[in-house]
């Protein structure tokens, strides 16, 4: 495994245009390794990012081919998770689960963009999809993920947090 830096964007899109409304931005310490063909990457959320107060671990899945999985889990294996799939063109369903309850989910992706490295599995992911939360939400979205080294200079603490990085760097809006 191999410590690296993570930043995830995550942006609405306007159905109405091209443009986005704003977004989210949240960069953190994270840990990858490659599998076969695919380039796994593991990292910890926190409740600033998903309410929930014990945290959340996720496991991003990048294939070779383009296709991505994210699984997001309680920290500790408590409870169930919540899995989504990316494939261009492939529709997906499964149940996002919330601290407030389970909600049926369904992913329409329109494009994946993988700039991954095969061979140092650092790089970028850019992800076009359209998503339906039953009954609460059902719009268009573009997430992207950089996949880094960890600038020099940079060292490993006990609690493994970067010096100057905190796990949780910040969630914030996207100029």
């Amino acid at each position: 495994m191999k410590d690296i830096m993570l930043r995830i964007t995550g942006k609405q899109i306007n159905n109405q245009s091209t443009e986005d409304d704003g977004g989210v931005e949240f960069v953190t310490q994270a840990r990858m390794y490659r599998k076969g063909a695919a380039t796994v990457v593991l990292y910890d959320e926190t409740e600033l990012t998903t309410g929930v107060k014990d945290g959340v671990r996720a496991m991003l899945r990048i294939t070779d081919d383009g296709g991505v999985r994210l699984k997001r889990y309680l920290s500790g294996g408590r409870g169930n998770s919540t899995i989504m799939e990316f494939h261009e063109g492939r529709r997906y369903e499964s149940f996002y689960h919330t601290p407030f309850g389970v909600l049926p989910l369904e992913i329409l992706t329109n494009s994946v963009e993988n700039n991954i490295d095969t061979v140092s599995g650092l790089g970028s992911l850019s992800i076009d999809y359209e998503m339906a939360l039953k009954g609460m939400v059902d719009g268009r979205s573009n997430l992207s993920i950089e996949i880094s080294d960890v600038p020099e200079g940079f060292e490993k603490t006990k609690n493994g947090i970067f010096p100057g990085v905190s796990e949780y760097v910040g969630y914030v809006p996207v100029s």
